[in-house]
Formats: structure tokens, C-alpha cells, sequence
């Protein structure tokens, strides 16, 4: 085996396509989503198969949800997570997502779109969720597994999404959101994989008009 190697760096061949889009991390890793709710084994293909067939970048952010309350935590609703102190935490994780987006685009590249999760209390775009009736929170005992619980999906930003949208805004950042259901209810993957596509096609059509 050779003592040293002498490797040739040519820039001409750097094949970078230098578009990115910025994804929920549950979109890469459904390991971390509530238990009950993974509708993949690991990643959602689509998106996945999409990136790879186009040329772009993913780059996974990282769960509020998993990050503050760990993978064994139970099943919330947005006026749950929707306290000071988990509202800072999400401001923290939207600020780094904010300085990346930042870089990329002063560095040439382009930011196609964020992707949350709807019907997500937490990276819902346009659906999120809600309680129905008393509030949630204490023991879980026999009479509460009887009558347990409800909630409802409702129009509306998850407490993360709201954030980053905000500090975007202040950072005078135009992104587009667009959104995985977690739900049928709510949409399907296809109709995200189009809206996906029509993007990047914009986006061509005004490179070839400049």
C-alpha cells in the first residue's frame, strides 16, 4: 500500500446541482414520529425517489417534537406545544434553519420549497390540530381510557411552521411551504410531488428568460 497519494482536484468537475429543498425530519426518519402514525418504514419514498431523480439537495431539519420531548412521548395537540417555553425551542431550531437557507442562497444555490407535515401540531402548514373538550394532560387511568380524549384537524399553522415562517419573514425570505399529509383526509403525497415538480419547472422557465 502506497505511504501517500497525490489526488487531483479538477473544478470542472464538481456536479453539484445547487438546488436544495429543506425537509421535516420525520419525512427522512419516520422512526421518529409518534408511535402509531409511521406511514413508512424509514423515509417517504417519494420525496426521496424525487430528489434523487432531479438532482437535488435534502436537508433535513430537526424534530421540535422529538428533540423536546424524546421518542417515547405521547400523542399532543398544538395548544399542548404551544407554551413559552417550547415556542423558544422551536425559535432556536428556526433561527439555524434560517442561517442555512441564508447560506444557500448567497452562495448561489436555490431553496425550491420547506415541506412540513399536515395535520402536524408542530410542522402542520395548512392543517394542524386541536383538543375537543376538557383539557388534555394527567393520569392515564381506566376511567380516562374509557372515554378518552379527542381531537380534531383544524385549519392552521403547527407552533414550529408559525416560527419559521415568521423569522423568514423578518429576514425578508420568500420560501415556498408545501406539505406532506400525515393524514388522507388532508391530501396525498402525489398532489406534493406535483406541486414539487411545477416549482423547479418555474424556475427553470425564468433561468432560460434571463
Amino acid at each position: 500500500m502506497a505511504e501517500s497519494l497525490e489526488c487531483v482536484v479538477r473544478l470542472r468537475d464538481d456536479r453539484r446541482g445547487r438546488r436544495v429543498i429543506f425537509l421535516s425530519h420525520c419525512l427522512l426518519n419516520q422512526n421518529t414520529k409518534v408511535y402509531g402514525i409511521a406511514m413508512y418504514p424509514g423515509a417517504v419514498v417519494e420525496l426521496v425517489r424525487l430528489a434523487l431523480d432531479e438532482g437535488w439537495g435534502i436537508v433535513q431539519m430537526p424534530c421540535p417534537e422529538a428533540s423536546y420531548w424524546g421518542l417515547k412521548r405521547w400523542a399532543m395537540t398544538r395548544d399542548q406545544y404551544n407554551i413559552p417555553r417550547f415556542r423558544e425551542h422551536c425559535r432556536r431550531i428556526a433561527l439555524d434553519v434560517v442561517y442555512q437557507i441564508v447560506d444557500y442562497l448567497e452562495s448561489g444555490y436555490e431553496v425550491l420549497a420547506i415541506v412540513g407535515c399536515d395535520g402536524s401540531p408542530v410542522c402542520g402548514v395548512n392543517w394542524t390540530n386541536k383538543r375537543v373538550g376538557e383539557p388534555w394532560g394527567g393520569f392515564i387511568t381506566e376511567e380516562r381510557l374509557r372515554s378518552p380524549p379527542r381531537q380534531l384537524v383544524v385549519p392552521g399553522k403547527g407552533v414550529f411552521i408559525e416560527i419559521l415562517g415568521k423569522e423568514l419573514e423578518r429576514y425578508g425570505l420568500k420560501i415556498p411551504f408545501l406539505a406532506y399529509p400525515e393524514f388522507k383526509e388532508v391530501g396525498n403525497v402525489g398532489t406534493l410531488v406535483k406541486k414539487l415538480r411545477e416549482i423547479a419547472e418555474q424556475r427553470d422557465r425564468q433561468s432560460n428568460e434571463a
